[in-house]
């Protein structure tokens, strides 16, 4: 039976057996078994009909199946430097996903607190924290860290309880970036992928298709992994005294899966924690109610170090953001779960979100930035190429005009009726309450994890965490600044003049975006003096934004500095930006645009322009690194 609809026994699942008091206090093993890039919904425990995962219901069927579990980011750098500190990247500003950034001194990481408490402490192999940290700060957190860490290293002492983690790679999107779907396997007869599997919220194209049965073989061999490990518990005796974790880092691999702001495509991830009938005391839960109760708490990666923590006895420390909802010490009373975005590839692009499980609301920023701006790594999937094509189609027009076009302010959903987040709900009168509930709560959350990543990268990397603003900085005046730009009209003008001269670059950054939004959308009939002064600041990143201003403005010359302007990834976010909302704009300059750019950006550009294919950005070597990709089945690493 379905785990999802499976009806939990509370008599079978949590009657305690008379334990001696030796047992009551010892301390049990805990295994995080993590693999990549995988929604609950393409789990078969979470309803997928497409595959099976046996290991998995066997491990579900006395076990915890949670809900609404939450990675807090859609990319695996931000969501997984929320879990590792029990805090949101965002309040420590290593929420721009593949930046490494400096951290403060006082930073905690969650493993740390158990090695000091006894336990034996390894990860195989993948942090990816996004931040810093030297050999020393590693050995701090781990006893042992690397291709070859495990429970089993003989390094551990007898009796030792362990706190482990081994990651999964083999469900990674980079599985799927072979840029062609030529040499793939027919993926019902090596996972027994069913053949109608497809993502049902996208078109029904065929690298579509092949993209999603590809990355479900990944999820089949997955559970085939996670059964290795269940074998070596038992082998060794240790199954009955070791709560397993199994979860994915983020959401799926299929096109606006990772790396964009959706409750079930995103955000929610599978979670399935074993807890032996030993350690049932350290569930909270005194009921069948209760049991439910806990399956639907609103629980993200925040709260996976507090909970580990409170299973092996110890307190949440004061610095950490999240709630324990197991052990003894468990807290969890959060009735939102709350997320971030702050990049999608070489776009600054900030999205805001927060869900209570029934309904899910984004907030967005840069509104003139169209959801499906290009992220190169992403954009080897095949299907996101075939997606660009289809845009172009006449089938297409009603998905171009959605996701490559200007974005809505807001947007608001009603999971239950919309599971995959297909219909904006925000304008409609009927949910205006809602809407206001969750508008709030972000907002108030927003200030009050005092969330950095209203400060752009540009403003961070390579200088110390004490750095990133002077004496005096204002982060909620910096906060205000962004949410008077994602609804900016010509009333804010004085605001936004004010700001570009401002003492401080984020805030220079962010008035200057607010020019760009007023231009793009034909608010802006003068050129403000402070505007062409932007474009001429020494900081790249405020000069790229403010010469897109005075391109969609006709300002002589400002596309040929855009051009020669030396932050790589605001001008290319302000090119492919300005190829989308007015392509005009560009296409008189085709031969300066071929001229200043380098070969692949040149092709970018252009198929965003209508150019040229999308499939035609592809190149000849990138195909046969391709084919290769298509041919490799991985390997089931690491093994304990």
């Amino acid at each position: 039976m379905n785990t999802l609809i499976r009806a939990f026994s509370f008599t079978s699942l949590f009657a305690i057996a008379i334990q001696s008091s030796a047992e009551q206090s010892g301390r049990p093993n805990i295994l995080w078994l993590t693999f990549e890039d995988s929604s609950a919904y393409e789990l078969s425990i979470y309803g997928n009909r497409f595959i099976t995962n046996p290991n998995l219901e066997a491990l579900a069927e006395n076990g915890l199946v949670f809900q609404n579990a939450s990675s807090n980011a859609p990319h695996c750098s931000p969501a997984r430097s929320s879990l590792i500190s029990g805090s949101y990247a965002t309040s420590y500003g290593s929420d721009h996903h593949r930046a490494k950034v400096s951290a403060p001194r006082n930073r905690a990481y969650f493993p740390q607190f158990l090695k000091q408490e006894g336990y034996f402490t390894s990860n195989n192999k993948k942090r990816d924290y996004n931040v810093d940290l030297n050999n020393k700060a590693l050995k701090d957190i781990w006893h042992e860290s690397g291709e070859n860490a495990s429970y089993n290293s003989p390094a551990r002492k007898s009796e030792q309880p362990f706190f482990a983690v081994f990651n999964f790679a083999g469900t990674h999107m980079s599985r799927l970036t072979s840029y062609t779907i030529k040499g793939r396997r027919n993926f019902t007869k090596s996972a027994g992928v069913a053949a109608a599997a497809r993502p049902t919220y996208l078109p029904n194209l065929k690298a579509v298709q092949s993209d999603y049965r590809f990355h479900l073989e990944g999820v089949v061999d997955m559970d085939t992994w996670v059964g290795q490990f269940i074998e070596d518990l038992k082998n060794r005796e240790l199954y009955d005294n070791t709560i397993i974790f199994v979860f994915s880092d983020h959401g799926g691999s299929s096109p606006q899966g990772k790396g964009y702001l959706n409750e079930s495509r995103s955000l929610r991830v599978p979670l399935i924690i074993h807890v032996p009938e030993q350690y049932r005391h350290l569930i909270p839960a005194n009921s069948d109610n209760d049991v439910r109760s806990l399956r639907h708490k609103m629980v993200s990666f925040i709260d996976f170090g507090p909970t580990v923590l409170s299973l092996a006895g110890i307190a949440t420390p004061e610095s950490m953001q999240g709630q324990a909802f197991l052990g003894k010490l468990a807290d969890h009373n959060r009735p939102y779960n709350y997320s971030f975005r702050s990049n999608q590839g070489k776009h600054y692009d900030p999205l805001r979100g927060i869900t209570d499980g029934q309904y899910s609301y984004v907030k967005t920023y840069l509104k003139r930035k169209p959801i499906m701006l290009r992220n190169d790594f992403q954009w080897g999937m095949p299907a996101n190429i075939a997606l660009d094509d289809y845009a172009k189609t006449s089938k297409g027009k009603q998905f171009k005009q959605h996701y490559y076009s200007s974005k809505q302010g807001e947007y608001l959903y009603h999971l239950s009726a919309d599971k995959f987040e297909e219909h904006n709900i925000a304008g409609d009168p009927d949910y205006r309450d809602k809407l206001q509930e969750l508008r709030r709560a972000l907002k108030n959350h927003i200030r009050g994890t005092r969330d950095l990543g209203f400060i752009p990268l540009a403003f961070k990397k390579y200088k110390p965490f004490e750095e990133w603003t002077k004496p005096g900085f204002n982060l909620a005046e910096l906060q205000d600044l962004a949410e008077t730009v994602s609804t900016v009209e010509r009333s804010d003008l004085d605001e936004l003049k004010k700001q570009l001269v401002s003492e401080y670059g984020a805030m220079r950054f962010w008035a200057a975006q607010g020019f760009a939004e007023l231009a793009s959308n034909d608010q802006l009939n003068e050129i403000p003096r402070v505007l062409l002064r932007a474009a001429a600041e020494d900081l790249p990143a405020i000069a790229a934004v403010a010469l897109e201003a005075l391109v969609y403005l006709e300002y002589p010359g400002a596309l040929e500095r855009l051009l020669e302007n030396e932050s790589n990834d605001h001008r290319r976010s302000a090119l492919e930006t300005l190829a989308y909302q007015r392509p005009d704009r560009l296409l008189s300059h085709k031969k300066a645009l071929k001229e200043q750019l380098d070969d692949m950006t040149w092709r970018v550009i252009q198929q965003a322009l209508g150019l040229r294919k999308a499939r035609s950005v592809v190149t000849e070597p990138q195909k046969e690194k391709g084919f290769e990709v298509n041919l490799a089945r991985r390997e089931l690493i690491p093994l304990p």
